[in-house]
């Protein structure tokens, strides 16, 4: 979206652990959002930073997500 927007920016990764997040996916996912943005500020330069996750749902029941974070896929 910041792309399309014309904004620029730059990823950075974090080494947040994914295990052990029980309850609520929408907490969780909003959970690890936050544990990811913190980890990467000391790296941001100053800079805006913007964590997110991503959680697929379907008829009450978490998928597990398929891909690897060097791809982004994850």
């Amino acid at each position: 979206m910041l792309e399309q927007a014309g904004l620029p920016f730059r990823s950075l990764t974090s080494q947040v652990s994914e295990e052990g997040i029980l309850g609520d996916p929408e907490y969780g996912a909003c959970l690890l959002a936050e544990k990811k943005a913190c980890a990467v500020y000391p790296r941001a330069l100053g800079s805006w930073v913007i964590g997110a996750d991503t959680i697929v749902v379907m008829d009450d029941m978490v998928s597990p997500m398929q891909g690897s974070h060097s791809d982004g896929s994850a």
